[in-house]
């Protein structure tokens, strides 16, 4: 997604991933339409392992939430995209 259409780039320590409604989920990812009380609908590209994740909010009123292999690559997109996005 081109930057210009992020709205909001939060950071957690945890994150409540809610139900899959599609895609797939292995014992170390979980990747697809997830579901929960705060976001709705929403897509997911999760590592399990890792308890940290990125919130995106884009486009008109869209969610994306995932992490990296580790919580410190993880915070590196975060600072990257937090700095770049427009929000």
């Amino acid at each position: 997604m081109p930057y210009t259409e992020i709205t909001g780039v939060e950071w957690r320590d945890v994150f409540d991933k809610g139900s899959r409604t599609w895609g797939t989920g292995t014992g170390k990812i979980s990747s697809g339409t997830f579901t929960n009380d705060e976001f709705g609908a929403y897509r997911l590209y999760l590592h399990n392992r890792v308890r940290c994740a990125v919130v995106v909010r884009h486009g008109a009123d869209e969610t994306t939430v995932f992490n990296g292999e580790t919580e410190e690559k993880t915070k590196e997109v975060y600072e990257e995209l937090a700095s770049r996005a427009k929000t």
